[in-house]
């Protein structure tokens, strides 16, 4: 990929969004003995989830990720292989 000078400042920082999640639980269990045989018992659960993915700004996908239409270079890493 190569640089353009184009003679404007480049930004170096930008907002590349992220995630959310929340969850909350609530749970209840009542037991109660009625006799040395018997025994009564009942329980409730409740469960709530919440994942958001928050978008960025397009120019930091722009930045950072190249699309497959750029040229790019193999990362070769120590003891590795690579093939074509």
């Amino acid at each position: 990929m190569a640089l353009i000078n184009t003679g404007k400042i480049a930004r170096i920082t930008f907002d590349p969004g992220g995630t959310r999640f929340a969850h909350i639980v609530g749970n209840i269990d009542v037991t109660k003995r009625l006799s040395d045989m018997f025994s009564f018992a009942f329980g409730s659960e409740f469960r709530s989830e919440d994942f958001t993915v928050i978008e960025g700004e397009l120019a930091f996908m722009k930045t950072v990720v190249p699309t497959l239409s750029q040229e790019t270079t193999p990362v070769i890493l120590a003891n590795s292989t690579v093939t074509t």
